[in-house]
């Protein structure tokens, strides 16, 4: 899900600014961010989000994903270029930016 908003000038919500929400699905059916449905502001449905940049609840350290043994196994058997096309996709600046990993304990 995505969403774009543009507040005042002053930085603080009001009944003018406009929200764009768009939802997309990736699934193993080949759809990739295919949008699956437009919502609009009406009925009685509506869910209204307040985001407080202000107030902090907790701290992200950052995002990213898992290794398991089979992946670190066939990134191993990849050429070096493309063992690092696929290394820079998931940690560079240009890729998704990744800052964090996982693996288990026997990996």
């Amino acid at each position: 899900m995505s969403c774009q908003h543009a507040p005042s000038s002053d930085g603080n919500p009001t009944e003018a600014d406009s929200l764009v929400i768009k939802v997309v699905e990736t699934s193993a059916a080949g759809k990739q961010l295919s949008e699956l449905t437009k919502f609009t502001a009406s009925g009685a449905d509506v869910v209204e989000i307040t985001i407080k940049p202000n107030e902090t609840y907790q701290t992200i350290t950052g995002f990213g994903g898992s290794f398991t043994e089979a992946s670190a196994y066939l990134l191993n058997q990849l050429s070096p270029d493309n063992r690092q096309r696929i290394l820079e996709a998931y940690f560079g600046d240009a890729g998704a930016r990744y800052s964090l990993t996982r693996t288990h304990i026997n990996s």
